[in-house]
């Protein structure tokens, strides 16, 4: 596979004597393969067991990692390992061979190895498991003497940007496999003195001379959604109050600030204590107000040019966060391999972001779809992932038409901030179905023009028309 050449991590893996020379490859233990099998099928471990895992794997199947010529397949190689381990599962032989796997990775993580390799190899230890299992009964278990690994290459300042992705993106996938678990990095200690102070500092840290924005930005979302992952707001809200710092940020990356606005939606936000929720609104209010006039300003130089940008990514924002990679490109495109995709709602408008062309041409419509991404992000924040259309028109910002109580989520979810959440949502909402419609750019920009009046008139009253309609004596609780 090839590293993403966009996030500047690591120049090519260069010549086979710029690193430590390659272990030896045994290519008549392929022949090993299916005895092998067997071992871990049986799930017990007879004598002579061990020394048929050891001699198989660390003299071929893993020993072939550390080739030059390799170094494409190690994709390949990696699934290959994993469904090795499904065969196990769990019990003796499993547990071995996930120890040797470790014990390998760790060892040849301390020599001089090509990035691709090291990248790999760090993937490979975030994604063993204790147990493999494949159903509901007995869900994964990611390996927890792995955290050790993970948080320590997040913390070497010698360490690539590479390999810091890896374990990023293994602590991220913890976390997921994790939640409602007070073991791993469910473990209070482990997630509150360890992991959430090491992503906090991730998410406020400059971007480093020799990394990209792109990549930079990359790094910080992936910090973000583990934080998201994790679920925990901080003792005094301090997790909340860095994601709305993500939120506020101006200009900010786009990448960051939409990750940051539809993490909140994972909080409940009513429940943190020293947090202004009615303030946080703000600031995703205002994050909408800056992609419209973003949009606006931009779309107006362009008419004035009688042009349209050249390539997506000249609109100012970042175009599409992969390059193309080859074999085993999705494994850098961890919403693909390690998450669990979109909001709900979401994939309408997935994308980057920019809005310009005509009404008929294909660009168009992918760049709306684009400023519908951030949009529908200051959205999810505000409400949560499954709120849209009818259900947020009644006068009355806690009920539905129907007369049941609306299920806010993020910030919505706390009663001081409903009334302006109702109302700047109605707003987003409005626009963004005018995003996906059939009208011409003038027309949606028209529209995205009164939308961005409307919601600065909101910030500035510092009340909503559905906080005075019930002010009279409509319930707001």
């Amino acid at each position: 596979m090839l590293l993403p050449a966009f996030l500047g991590f690591v120049a090519a893996d260069g010549g086979a004597g710029s690193y430590d020379q390659s272990l030896e490859v045994d290519e008549e233990q392929r022949k090993q393969r299916n005895v092998v099998l067997g071992v871990l099928r049986n799930r017990t471990m007879q004598a002579g067991d061990d020394v048929k895992l050891r001699t198989y794997y660390e003299t071929y199947a893993l020993s072939r990692w550390t080739v030059m010529d390799n170094l494409p397949r190690l994709a390949t190689f990696r699934r290959e390992l994993q469904n090795d381990l499904n065969q196990g599962r769990t019990g003796p032989a499993h547990d071995f061979l996930v120890q040797l796997v470790l014990d390998f990775m760790r060892r040849e993580l301390k020599k001089n190895r090509p990035p691709t390799f090291r990248y790999n190899a760090m993937l490979t230890i975030g994604s063993l498991n204790q147990v493999d299992a494949m159903s509901s009964a007995q869900p994964v278990v990611p390996l927890p003497e792995a955290l050790d690994d993970l948080l320590g290459a997040l913390a070497d300042p010698q360490e690539s940007d590479a390999v810091k992705v890896a374990a990023l993106l293994g602590l991220l996938r913890h976390a997921r496999l994790a939640r409602g678990s007070s073991t791993g990095i469910g473990d209070p200690q482990v997630r509150d003195q360890q992991v959430i102070p090491a992503m906090l500092q991730l998410i406020a840290s400059p971007q480093p001379p020799d990394r990209t924005a792109a990549g930079h930005a990359w790094i910080r979302a992936l910090a973000v959604d583990l934080l998201a992952a994790l679920g925990q707001p901080g003792a005094q809200g301090e997790v909340i109050k860095a994601l709305a710092a993500l939120v506020a940020e101006d200009p900010g990356h786009p990448l960051v600030k939409e990750t940051a606005a539809r993490a909140l939606a994972q909080f409940d936000l009513a429940a943190v204590s020293g947090l202004d929720p009615k303030e946080l609104a703000v600031t995703l209010t205002q994050m909408a107000i800056q992609i419209c006039d973003k949009e606006l300003q931009r779309y107006e130089k362009e008419k004035r040019r009688g042009t349209t940008p050249a390539t997506v990514a000249g609109s100012g924002y970042m175009g599409g966060m992969m390059m193309s990679g080859g074999e085993g490109e999705a494994e850098m495109g961890y919403p693909m391999e390690f998450g669990e995709g979109m909001e709900e709602g979401s994939e309408m408008f997935s994308g980057g972001y920019g809005l310009f062309g005509t009404q008929t041409t294909q660009r168009s419509s992918i760049q709306r779809r684009r400023v519908g991404a951030l949009l529908d992000a200051a959205l999810t924040g505000l409400v949560g992932s499954k709120l849209r259309g009818r259900q947020l028109k009644p006068s009355d910002p806690n009920r539905s038409p129907t007369g049941k109580p609306i299920q806010y989520e993020g910030v919505g979810a706390a009663d001081a901030a409903r009334p302006i959440v109702r109302d700047v949502a109605v707003q987003i909402d409005e626009l963004l179905a005018v995003l996906l419609s059939e009208k011409s750019d003038d027309e949606v920009i028209e529209r995205m023009q009164t939308a961005k009046s409307k919601l600065e008139k909101l910030i500035q009253a510092g009340a909503t028309p559905a906080a005075a309609q019930t002010s009279g004596g409509t319930s707001t609780g």
